[in-house]
């Protein structure tokens, strides 16, 4: 049975039902006819005088089989490299131990059986039986469980949905020369007060459609976009207005702070404004 449910939990498709019923009810029937015969230790150590070694190695036997159907499961288990239910492991290692339970079991039975008696070995054989039904019950229960996806498959977007219209890209191309005139014509990253909300004022969108335009178009968030704007009017006022300080440049680039304006630049550009600046004086008047 354990078998049988870890090979339905990863066949892809599921095995059919039919043929889990009749390997199950082969078993049962074999249990029934090995009942029937009397396959236990007394009895067949009875029919087999002279030969008593003969029921303690088909007894050992069928002790392995459950092992065999154990190392399926394992084998099965690790073919699947996407499976993540590591229940299915856990529980197949509780078989196995189970089932070396009772392999002690009967080897405490058979050889140690005239120094301990039969309280040892029936104490284990009893506790193996009640380990061996939580189990069993744990697994028909999980067998019987609906099969719940943890994420549900995402149905893919239709065509409509990733290629924007017609009407969207109209509408995005006022958008954008709305924020390019408000850029380059208007030089609103020059006003140090400037945020999302002015600026959606002033090109009269939207702050989330600004925003989203923006990260859309230009890869970067709003004030990445107006500090990138500063930096390049900073530059271009320390290589060209020589009889401006760095730290008035940073004010009339729209920085609102001296502090913010030496951090971003040397982020960006490494050096300092003044050492900029002396860099490319340096570099123009050796230039012939």
């Amino acid at each position: 049975m354990l078998y049988l449910y870890i090979n339905s939990t990863q066949a892809t498709p599921p095995p059919q039902k039919t043929k889990g019923t009749a390997f199950i009810i082969a078993a049962v029937m074999a249990a029934i006819i090995a009942v029937a015969l009397g396959a236990n230790r007394e009895v067949l150590q009875n029919n087999f005088t002279g030969h008593e070694w003969l029921p303690f190695i088909f007894i050992g036997t069928l002790g392995l089989i459950p092992w065999a159907f154990a190392l399926a499961a394992l084998i099965t288990l690790n073919r699947n490299t996407a499976a993540k239910n590591k229940y299915l492991l856990y529980l197949t290692y509780g078989y196995v131990a189970v089932w070396s339970w009772g392999l002690i079991a009967h080897f405490l039975g058979s050889f140690i059986h005239a120094a301990v008696g039969d309280r040892i070995p029936h104490i284990i054989g009893v506790t193996n039986n009640y380990i061996s039904f939580v189990l069993t019950a744990f697994l028909y229960t999980k067998s019987y469980r609906p099969n719940q996806l943890p994420h549900p498959p995402q149905q893919p977007k239709p065509a409509s949905a990733i290629v924007p219209s017609l009407k969207e890209l109209r509408e995005n191309g006022l958008v954008l020369q709305a924020v390019d005139n408000a850029l380059t014509h208007d030089k609103i990253y020059l006003d140090s007060r400037i945020n999302l909300a002015r600026f959606a004022e002033h090109t009269k969108l939207k702050p989330k459609t600004a925003s989203r335009l923006i990260k859309q178009y230009y890869h970067c968030s709003f004030i990445e976009l107006i500090n990138r704007q500063r930096l390049n009017e900073a530059e271009r006022l320390l290589t060209s207005a020589h009889d401006i300080t760095a730290q008035r440049i940073g004010q009339v680039s729209g920085f609102p702070s001296s502090s913010s304006f030496y951090r971003l630049f040397k982020n960006t550009y490494g050096v300092s404004p003044a050492h900029y600046r002396k860099n490319k004086i340096g570099h123009s008047e050796t230039t012939p």
